[in-house]
């Protein structure tokens, strides 16, 4: 009876680490992406994210924070979700492993601003976004990048 209890939790473990993880809504990401410079980064932090490294220089400066680890493949750590935060250009991106809550955030952006088309840039009053992938360690990330207009 132990091992088959002991087996459920096993299998069960990816499910309750996902759940963990809470979404981050469209409100969330324009609140970072307004803050100024200098509160920019307790936002991302007060979420949750930790500050994992920096690239760059200048105007290629990248701040990379992640939140949730999901697994190791190959000595690399694989987090649920990560913050890039372009220093030079003060714009964000989200990137998330779970297609489900990018599509929530793409929907809530898509509806905002009549966007009807699926266009993978959406121009707003405040706010450019823009929708993409990108491949890390072997896994897509759905991604969303805000910058101020």
């Amino acid at each position: 009876m132990k091992s088959a209890f002991t087996l459920a939790l096993i299998l069960s473990a990816p499910f309750f680490l996902s759940a963990q993880c809470s979404e981050i809504d469209l409100n969330t990401l324009q609140v970072i992406e307004k803050a100024a410079p200098a509160d920019k980064e307790s936002k991302i932090l007060d979420l949750g994210f930790d500050l994992m490294r920096e690239t760059g220089t200048g105007a290629t400066n990248t701040r990379h924070y992640e939140k949730c680890w999901e697994t190791t493949v190959k000595g690399k750590a694989i987090y649920q979700q990560v913050i890039l935060w372009r220093t030079n250009a003060n714009d964000i991106t989200f990137l998330t492993l779970d297609e489900g809550a990018h599509q929530k955030v793409k929907n809530a952006i898509n509806e905002k601003h009549n966007n009807n088309d699926g266009s993978q840039v959406v121009v707003g009053k405040l706010f450019r976004y823009s929708f993409n992938t990108q491949y890390i360690n072997g896994y897509t990330y759905y991604a969303v990048t805000l910058a101020m207009r």
